[in-house]
């Protein structure tokens, strides 16, 4: 195949790799944004109960039992005694009484604000879960449609994907590349070597750095599709300075096909030139490319 020819093959087959991957990659990113969304929207952040205090009915119950005890010892004390030691044992055990009574008196100040500020934060809690509850509920329509929105626009990508895989299928069923060069790393190396060069591409994939040269594009090939996409998009999506570009491509393409006298060669060119139409038309539409 003519030189210019089999460039201009290589280029479209760039192009379109780096087309591919900038579709998966925004396909995988958009799934994972909806994804987390829908995350947001349900996942509960219900808050717990305060850790319990004491009851202060408690102590008020104690103070109350207390006092009416310890009084009834006394008061009783007074007409069941027989001794004077006996009667200073109730005596004793009826002030015993009366001074827990006191003490859960006096305690009281402490007890009641903490229950107080206790039910406050309960009342707070179940408020703020009753509001969660509502907020999960209403959500769910909003998570209906993110769903339904995204199956659309999983469809919507799906369908440029295959756009580009057939174009893919297309150019690689020339049969100008091997199985194992047909990835955008391969590609990306032989392109550039042959257009940097004067190699012709049987002396590229014999190349004794060919392998180890894409193996070095590949541990750098984010950094590199950053700049492919800048020129994939200028150059075929808004087809910057090469309407001219193409036009002479194309009549490049006519004049092998019109002058090849070997009948494959010829018909090469011919669905060469039918591909580079088709990847074109492609690419005028393909603005997505771009965030």
């Amino acid at each position: 195949m003519d030189r210019g020819a089999l460039l201009l093959y290589l280029r479209n087959v760039r192009d379109l790799e780096v087309a591919k991957y900038r579709i998966n990659v925004q396909y995988n990113r958009e799934k994972q944004r909806v994804e987390k969304k829908k995350r947001e929207l349900a996942t509960a952040h219900y808050k717990e109960d305060p850790s319990k205090v004491e009851n202060p009915a408690g102590r008020i119950v104690l103070t109350v039992c207390s006092f009416i005890f310890g009084f009834g010892i006394l008061v009783a004390s007074l007409f069941t005694s027989t001794s004077s030691a006996l009667e200073f044992a109730y005596c004793g055990i009826g002030l015993f009484f009366i001074s827990i009574g006191l003490m859960a008196v006096i305690n009281l100040p402490k007890v009641v604000p903490a229950w107080n500020h206790y039910m406050e934060a309960c009342d707070a809690v179940k408020k703020y879960n009753a509001e969660e509850d509502e907020r999960l509920q209403n959500n769910k329509p909003v998570i209906a449609r993110l769903t339904t929105d995204w199956k659309n626009k999983e469809r919507w990508y799906n369908g440029e994907r295959s756009k580009v895989q057939q174009l893919l299928a297309d150019f690689y069923g020339m049969n100008i590349l091997a199985n194992q060069y047909r990835n955008l790393a391969a590609v990306c190396y032989i392109y550039d070597y042959m257009s940097s060069s004067q190699a012709s591409l049987e002396d590229t994939l014999i190349h004794e750095h060919m392998e180890n040269g894409i193996q070095r594009l590949e541990a750098k090939l984010d950094s590199i599709i950053v700049r492919l996409e800048d020129i994939v998009y200028e150059t075929r999506c808004l087809r910057r300075n090469s309407e001219r570009t193409i036009e002479q491509n194309n009549n490049m393409l006519t004049s092998l096909q019109q002058t090849e006298r070997n009948t494959m060669e010829a018909a090469q060119y011919a669905q060469l030139s039918a591909n580079y139409s088709r990847a074109n038309a492609y690419f005028s539409l393909a603005t997505y490319l771009k965030d």
